[in-house]
């Protein structure tokens, strides 16, 4: 299996995070085929719209018997804020499933007009998204599905949804998550250390290696960077706005100077410099196979200090 494999390897998961200024995400019946856009009940037309829009980043969500409203889809549309980031921003709509197509046209468009009557106001749910994708990479199935069930099981209630997702890239890093709307994403997460993530309990180093990366960082060395500075600091980071930035960049490319900020309210309250560097690649296998596939680039810190507030 490739997952196996990539841990095997010795495979660090972050910088694979993708990086993105919105994410939609739209709850589609399966089953999914391999490219989700294949499915059957995808909208017809609903992929014509993405190939306008490269900038935004699809994701599926399975309905759930806890959640579902006959007759009806929902769409979560989660966007990168300017400036320091705590969380994404969310808007999100409960709509008719016939008019999915309309609707998420209008949402990507920066349109309201008919959404105001389905628009949900959930600012303050959290919504933990596990891929299943098993049409896409069986290790997703197979070793996402126990998480999924220990999540659902465990924390779905008022204030917390999850639900099973299609791919998210890195199937060779399942169980993958995504924690919206902090947007962060995890790998490897078994179901005890799915409940770390869940609960914000225990000490997050614990975590070191099942942590892909944040979109909100600038750059897949720069999560590297981030990483760090979330470890030293533990659970109390992810509750305070970050900025990062890339000072430098050396002539081969491989290497970044990294700026990191966290604060609460307008006052920072910590800051470091790191320099990142691509240390080399590292090669995944076709799942249920020897075959050799991809290579991943592997980023190490070079250095990396605090420099006050």
């Amino acid at each position: 299996m490739c997952a196996v494999f990539s841990e095997a390897n010795g495979e660090d998961p972050c910088g694979s995070a993708p990086l993105w200024e919105h994410c939609l995400i739209v709850e589609i019946p399966t089953p999914w085929e391999h490219e989700v856009m294949d499915s059957p009940a995808f909208p017809v037309g609903l992929a014509d719209v993405f190939e306008q829009r490269p900038d935004v980043r699809l994701q599926v969500i399975q309905p759930d018997d806890a959640y579902l409203v006959d007759g009806h889809s929902r769409v979560m549309l989660f966007s990168r804020p300017a400036g320091p980031v705590r969380e994404m921003a969310r808007r999100e709509y409960l709509v008719p499933s016939d008019r999915l197509l309309e609707v998420v046209t209008t949402v990507l468009g920066g349109g309201s007009g008919v959404l105001a009557d389905w628009e949900q106001h959930n600012d303050g749910i959290r919504d933990l998204l596990v891929c299943t994708h098993g049409s896409r990479d069986i290790c997703c199935a197979s070793i996402g599905q126990p998480t999924y069930m220990e999540l659902h099981s465990r924390y779905s209630n008022s204030h917390t949804r999850v639900w099973r997702l299609s791919h998210t890239g890195g199937h060779r890093l399942a169980p993958n998550v995504i924690d919206m709307p902090s947007g962060r994403y995890w790998s490897r997460l078994t179901p005890s250390r799915a409940k770390q993530v869940a609960a914000h309990s225990g000490d997050v180093a614990e975590l070191y290696d099942s942590y892909r990366g944040w979109p909100a960082i600038a750059s897949p060395g720069a999560q590297m960077a981030e990483r760090e500075a979330f470890m030293r600091e533990g659970w109390d980071w992810i509750g305070r706005r970050v900025e990062s930035e890339v000072l430098e960049t050396s002539e081969d490319g491989l290497e970044e100077q990294v700026a990191l900020r966290s604060m609460e309210s307008d006052v920072v309250v910590t800051s470091y410099r790191a320099v990142v560097r691509q240390s080399g690649v590292v090669q995944s296998i076709e799942c249920l196979s020897d075959t050799l596939a991809k290579d991943y680039p592997q980023y190490e810190l070079v250095s990396f200090e605090a420099v006050g507030p």
